[in-house]
Order: structure tokens, then sequence, then C-alpha cells
């Protein structure tokens, strides 16, 4: 727990699993929505312990926990940033949690290009079907629905795992457009997919 993650740090303040034990105590920090904390937390491992195993989580979580807070700038500044110091092969995760930051500040085209960007220069990443997805996300908030639609229904062929949250905006963006009795299907269909996925389990 985090009581006693935090009175073994007291107990054992140069031990040599300290940062792992600071890395427990941030996520139990941000599992109880304690974000602040966690910022705090997080920081001091990247600041004690840079060469530490998690230490590209820990900075990535910054990210998380700064944007949560609604520091939305300097959330954006922060995946910028981390973005010059990873290697290569964490530079999707970077760039996927950069694309997100500027979503949310409303930054909708910036985010889209940089997402396109994502999904082509690292299209065999973990990150490339969620940043088409979140591209086509930026695009329904920005109002281009067509573009979108297309983006969407589309996606489940290349990425069989987006099917399920393509399908959802693909009904957002009925329901924006007042089609209701369309949107209410395509939920409907969801849930009982998800239902019987549930019941295989």
């Amino acid at each position: 727990s985090l009581a006693a993650a935090k009175e073994f740090l007291q107990a054992h303040p140069k031990s040599a699993v300290k940062a792992s034990v600071l890395y427990v105590c941030a996520l139990d920090q941000r599992g109880l929505g304690d974000e602040a904390a966690a910022a705090a937390t997080l920081k001091q491992i990247t600041t004690e312990f840079p060469n530490a195993p998690f230490i590209f989580e820990a900075q990535l979580q910054i990210g998380e926990t700064l944007a949560a807070q609604g520091k939305i700038d300097e959330a954006i500044a922060h995946y910028r940033a981390l973005q010059t110091q990873v290697p290569e092969s964490r530079k999707p995760a970077a760039m996927f949690g950069l694309g997100m930051a500027l979503s949310q500040a409303g930054r909708y085209p910036e985010a889209e290009q940089l997402f396109d960007t994502l999904a082509a220069t690292y299209r065999n990443s973990a990150y490339a079907g969620s940043a088409k997805l979140q591209r086509a996300v930026a695009q329904i908030k920005s109002g281009d629905r067509s573009n979108a639609r297309e983006a969407l229904a589309a996606l489940p062929k290349e990425f069989p795992a987006q099917a399920s949250a393509a399908a959802y905006w693909l009904a957002r963006c009925d329901l924006i457009e007042g089609k209701y009795d369309a949107a209410k299907r395509a939920l409907e269909r969801l849930a009982a997919a998800k239902t019987a996925e549930l019941a295989e389990i």
C-alpha cells in the first residue's frame, strides 16, 4: 500500500530499491487521483535516479499527470523536450503523449499532423493504430467529420484491434449529425459484442 511504501522509505532512505518503491508510490498516488503528488514523486525519481530502468515510463507519466491536472501547456512542453531526449525506439510513445496533449488543448490541426507523422514514420510501432484513431478523433472535434468517417471506416482493416473504438467514434459522428437511430444501433452492437466478450472470459 501507499502508506507501507512511505513507511519503508522513511525507515530506509538509502535503500537500493528506493527508486522502485518511489515508482510504486507514484502509481498508487495516480490510482488514488492525487496527480499532483504523483508528479512530485515522479520528478523525484527522474532527479535522483536518472538511470533507473523505468526512467522513460516515469518521464511519460509526468506528462500524463500534468495533463490530468489541466496544466496542458506544461505537458506539451514536457513531451516536446522528451522527444529529443529519448532513444528512437521510445519516440512513438513520446509523440503520442504530445499528440494527446495537443488535442486536449484544442490544437487539433497540430495534433492531426503529429498523429499522421507518427503513424507514417513508425507504422510498425504499438502506437500506429492508436495514432490513426486519435487523428480521426481530432478531425471529429475540429468539425471535419467527412474525413474522419473515411479514416474510421478504413481503420479496422489495417488495425483490427481498433475496430470497437472506430465503431464508437462513428456512432459519435451519427449523434453529432442527429442520426440517432443509426447511433443507437451501433452502440447496441458494441454493447452486445462487449457482453459476449466478457462471457467468454
